[in-house]
């Protein structure tokens, strides 16, 4: 839960991700602000989606030797590190050259700023480079620093907003402030009292500007579509728009774990039996594979979701397998107490021992789940096989 908290907790001051812009004031949309360096960036951040960090960041290097006063190549180098962490968010090996790199971005920002406080390109790379300053505070659970440069972030958003209301590239960064202002008090009411500092928001409208964005902005329409995906998936209860969001990223980016991960709980949620296997064994190899971002969270959730599928087929010996694997890794990863996984897993091999007659082993089980902190009713499930047998 506590990961899941700092994921959410930081969307609220996400302000733009894509925006190597400059502002058309006959349209409010955007056009190129330097044609090469434009087409470095989309090389960089295509490749960056793909977690091909090396590449992305030697792409992003050369923006910064073209035009080292400009905030651009340390913003995106900066989203290097940013996915780094994303994808594995323990690791703190990348917080302080992701945090010199934003604070880089944040004093050329300034530097256009004092001569003019309108130029919106250097609005939206100072007001990125605050969000993800908040986002790594969030992270870290450093709540009071995260809800002061989220309130930074969001006076920045406002102005921008101001100066050009149509554009659907700053419409990702409303979007997610309405839907995020509501939603995480009532998902974490401890959250509250940082939110009385902040503007009300509102989710449906929050939900319009996101779709937009998805499908009309020029620079933020893949970020635009994670975030939503990442709403339907955890929030809304839509596995069906989850999926093909999920769907969609992952055919651009194949090698994106966060990507293929929705995709494989898309499935799991949908009961789509042949696909939640194939796309988990995917993600299993890819681990194997050790291919970026692919770590032993991702190996273990892999693990998780196909020993149920082999349970549920009658495979118990290969189901046994796999969540003997997802628990070994579980006690590495779970330094703050047994997760779900660890919780879940335990219950599914106390439920096969039961299944295949080994009675004092289930029982042992059924205990040790008792001994933890409940998730998703585990506890009630455990005393009712213990009374009565699962599947007798």
């Amino acid at each position: 839960m506590r990961r899941n908290v700092r994921r959410v907790l930081a969307s609220i001051p996400l302000v733009l991700f894509f925006v190597f812009i400059a502002p058309s004031v006959a349209n409010a949309q955007w056009i190129i602000f330097h044609e090469d360096a434009d087409s470095l960036v989309r090389q960089g951040v295509h490749e960056l989606f793909n977690l091909n960090y090396v590449t992305a960041d030697s792409l992003f290097s050369e923006v910064i030797t073209r035009y080292p006063r400009h905030p651009a190549g340390y913003f995106f180098s900066a989203m290097v590190d940013w996915w780094r962490i994303a994808v594995d968010p323990d690791t703190t090996a990348f917080d302080n050259t992701l945090t010199w790199k934003l604070r880089k971005t944040i004093a050329m920002s300034d530097t256009i700023l004092d001569t003019d406080d309108v130029d919106l390109v250097a609005l939206f790379f100072k007001g990125g480079a605050i969000g993800y300053l908040g986002e790594l505070d969030a992270y870290r659970e450093r709540w009071v620093a995260a809800a002061e440069e989220g309130k930074r972030g969001l006076e920045i958003l406002q102005r921008a907003q101001h100066l050009a209301p149509a554009n659907y590239d700053i419409m990702l960064g409303e979007g997610l402030y309405d839907y995020y202002a509501v939603k995480i008090p009532e998902e974490y009411p401890f959250v509250k009292p940082f939110m009385l500092f902040f503007p009300a928001g509102d989710k449906q409208l929050g939900l319009q500007f996101l779709r937009a964005s998805a499908t009309k902005a020029r620079y933020a329409n893949y970020e635009a579509m994670y975030q939503l995906l990442r709403i339907y998936s955890s929030y809304e209860n839509n596995p069906a728009q989850a999926l093909d969001l999920a769907w969609q990223l992952h055919v651009l980016f194949p090698n994106n774990v966060l990507f293929e991960r929705y995709l494989g709980r898309s499935y799991v949620q949908l009961n789509n039996r042949v696909q939640w296997d194939s796309v988990w064994r995917d993600v299993l190899m890819k681990c194997q594979l050790k291919k970026n971002g692919y770590s032993i969270s991702a190996e273990r959730e892999a693990r998780y979701y196909l020993g149920w599928i082999a349970m549920d087929a009658g495979r118990y010996d290969e189901a046994l397998s796999s969540f003997y694997i997802c628990d070994s890794l579980s006690r590495a990863l779970d330094t703050d107490g047994p997760s779900g996984f660890m919780i879940l897993t335990n219950l599914k091999i106390g439920m096969i021992d039961d299944l295949q007659n080994k009675r004092p082993y289930a029982l042992t089980q059924y205990d040790k789940i008792l001994s933890w902190t409940d998730y998703e009713n585990a506890h009630a499930l455990a005393k009712l096989y213990k009374e009565h047998p699962y599947g007798k």
